[in-house]
């Protein structure tokens, strides 16, 4: 499945939300990921779309947005290792990704 065939029902399953759960924060955390699937990789949508394993890295940023809706942090905002290790393969920024 690519980046743009995911809908708000795929992600909310993903999530493990019900279906009636407001689509308005799904999509905000849907968005915040792929900008954040963007700037890490520097790809554009036509580019993430031909590799179908970002999605996964995608819902799962997706995730963790939804669910870390909290003010402050305390595990000190690393990223996903099975998310970095799927962008990092795709990844085409020159910028040295952070620990």
């Amino acid at each position: 499945m690519k980046i743009s065939e995911v809908t708000l029902q795929t992600a909310k399953k993903y999530i493990g939300l019900s279906a009636d759960y407001s689509d308005d924060l799904v999509q905000l955390a849907l968005d915040a990921a792929k900008n954040a699937v963007k700037g890490y990789t520097g790809l554009d949508d036509e580019q993430l779309d031909s590799h179908e394993d970002i999605t996964a890295a995608y819902l799962m940023i997706a995730n963790d947005i939804f669910s870390s809706r909290e003010y402050s942090s305390t595990d000190g905002a690393q990223i996903n290792p099975t998310v970095a290790q799927i962008l990092d393969l795709h990844s085409v920024n020159l910028l040295p990704k952070g620990d």
